[in-house]
C-alpha cells in the first residue's frame, strides 16, 4: 500500500537522516517555542512561563521539559504534531556533543506504522548522505510506565562534518495513530548521551 506523499516527506524532514541540521532555532529554547511556526493550533499550558503546549485539534501534549531535555519548537503540519527537544545549551558540551529528540503523533496512520518506518531507509541512501553503519530496521519492546509497547525501529550512524551521529527511530500505533520517537547525538566514545538518555526514561509514551 503507497503512503500518503504528505506522510513520507513530514517523517523525512522531521530529522531523517541528520536529526542535528538546522531544525533547532539558534536563538535557544524559549526563543524558538516563541517563533515556532503554526503556534496558533496550540494552546499553551500556563500563559507566563508555560510548562507545556496541547495541539487544539488532535489535543496532543507537549512538555516544555522532558527528563532535562528543553522543548525547542513545535509543529503542526496537515498530517503530523511534532515536538522537538535539544539539550540544555548551558550546558558545557551543548555545541560540541549535540543531542536532539523528537517526538510526533500521525493521527490516523497507526495501521502503517512498520511501512513507515521501513520507507525511511530510503533518506539514508541519498548518495549525499555518508553513511558509516548502514540502516537497520526491526521489531523492539519498550517498557514504559508499567506495560511493554511493541514498536519497530530504524537505526543507523551517519557522518556529519566529521563526527559520527547516531540516529534511531521508533514507531508504533496507538489505537488508530502513529507514534514515532526521534533522537540524535554524537556517538564517538567521548561524548556522552545523558540527556537523551533521560528524555527516553522520562517520556509519558502516548
Amino acid at each position: 500500500m503507497a503512503l500518503r506523499p504528505l506522510l513520507v516527506a513530514a517523517v523525512i524532514a522531521a530529522g531523517i537522516p541528520a536529526p542535528l541540521a538546522a531544525d533547532v532555532p539558534t536563538a535557544g529554547p524559549a526563543q524558538g517555542r516563541a517563533n515556532s511556526c503554526a503556534s496558533s493550533a496550540f494552546d499553551a499550558i500556563g500563559k507566563t512561563d508555560p510548562t507545556a503546549y496541547v495541539h487544539k485539534r488532535f489535543g496532543v501534549r507537549g512538555e516544555t521539559e522532558v527528563g532535562g531535555a528543553l522543548l525547542a519548537w513545535y509543529q503542526s503540519a496537515q498530517n503530523a504534531v511534532i515536538y522537538f527537544y535539544v539539550s540544555d545549551p548551558a550546558e558545557a558540551e551543548h555545541v560540541r556533543c549535540p543531542q536532539n529528540m523528537s517526538i510526533a503523533v500521525f493521527p490516523g496512520e497507526g495501521p502503517h506504522a512498520q511501512e513507515i518506518v521501513d520507507a525511511n531507509v530510503d533518506s539514508y541512501l541519498n548518495p549525499a548522505v555518508r553513511l558509516i553503519e548502514k540502516p537497520r530496521t526491526g521489531p523492539t519492546a519498550i517498557a514504559a510506565q508499567g506495560r511493554t509497547i511493541q514498536a519497530y525501529a530504524l537505526e543507523a550512524v551517519v557522518d556529519r562534518d566529521g563526527a559520527p551521529i547516531r540516529t534511531r527511530m521508533v514507531g508504533y500505533a496507538r489505537g488508530p495513530d502513529f507514534i514515532r520517537v526521534m533522537t540524535g547525538y554524537r556517538d564517538d566514545g567521548v561524548c556522552r548521551h545523558q540527556t537523551v538518555e533521560r528524555f527516553l526514561a522520562a517520556l509519558k509514551w502516548p
